[in-house]
């Protein structure tokens, strides 16, 4: 019974601070893949669209219609992660609000920026 209320103890505040993420609209500007076997670095434009509504992610670009990416978790205030993503939010009350994303596979190692607006 001590073990229970202790892990409710500690438990409960952590729950309680996790925030969703703002429902945002976001645009990639550049992107930067990482091979990690031999850390070359290859730089494209991208034209995908992220959007964040109601604490999931939503994805689309030109090629592709949107779909449900998933659920998005606040890890730490500011930080949040959703599949293989790592998302940022660099500047929180300016406009445009810039992400940090970051996407890790076995493969390749995809760093990108995407400047958003609030919807």
């Amino acid at each position: 019974m001590r073990y229970i209320f202790a892990l409710l103890i500690f438990a409960l505040p952590l729950a309680a601070h996790a925030e969703r993420i703002p429902d945002l609209i976001c645009r990639e500007i550049g992107v930067r893949d990482i091979d990690p076997k031999t850390l070359q670095v290859r730089q494209y434009e991208s034209s995908t669209t992220y959007r964040f509504a109601n604490g999931s992610l939503y994805l689309s670009n030109k090629d592709r219609d949107e779909y449900l990416y998933g659920s998005v978790l606040e890890t730490e205030p500011g930080r949040y992660s959703v599949g293989h993503k790592t998302i940022y939010v660099a500047s929180h009350g300016s406009d445009p609000i810039t992400i940090q994303l970051t996407h890790v596979y076995t493969h390749e190692v995809r760093v990108s920026l995407a400047k958003c607006t609030k919807l």
